[in-house]
């Protein structure tokens, strides 16, 4: 009784064969179940931005476009209106009145900008993470986030057993 060899298969045939026999097990997996859509394309879609009671101000990628990818920024904070104000300086404005704008989150996709001294010499106090969906923009470009209308995010504590509790 002889046996004969099987053809050898090059890498490119190979490969091919294994995806075509990963992707009919993965449909035969999945059959019946539906997708959901991905919501971080949505989300990085519309710019938004959000500030935490460590004075931290992140700004998804599409609210950083519309500073035109600025690497450091200016604040500004209107009392009387609870406004809080975030442009691109001007050449001859470089100072100690200037922010780093610093790479945030999974892929460095967002940015941050550290404004605890803005907050502590306004006397602002955030006791929450706020969202802004809704933000202006203003000529120059200036972002500017409306202090009295955000979204609020709750988080639930965790117990020591890492359950989440109340």
């Amino acid at each position: 009784m002889s046996f004969q060899k099987a053809p050898l298969l090059s890498k490119e045939e190979s490969l091919l064969l294994v995806t075509r026999h990963l992707s009919l097990v993965t449909d035969l997996m999945f059959a019946g179940y539906e997708r959901p859509q991905a919501s971080l394309q949505k989300r990085e879609a519309a710019p938004y931005m959000s500030i935490n009671k460590r004075g931290e101000i992140v700004l998804n990628s599409a609210a950083w476009k519309l500073l035109d990818c600025a690497n450091y920024v200016q604040l500004f904070y209107d009392a009387e209106t609870k406004r809080i104000g975030i442009a691109w300086p001007k050449q001859s404005d470089f100072s100690l009145k200037t922010f780093t704008l610093r790479r945030w989150g999974r892929g460095g996709r967002s940015r941050v900008v550290r404004a605890r001294r803005l907050l502590s010499r306004f006397g602002i106090t955030i006791t929450k993470t706020l969202m802004f969906y809704e933000m202006k923009v203003e000529e120059g470009p200036m972002l500017v986030l409306d202090l009295r209308s955000p979204t609020c995010v709750m988080k639930l504590a965790r117990t020591d057993d890492g359950t989440p509790g109340i």
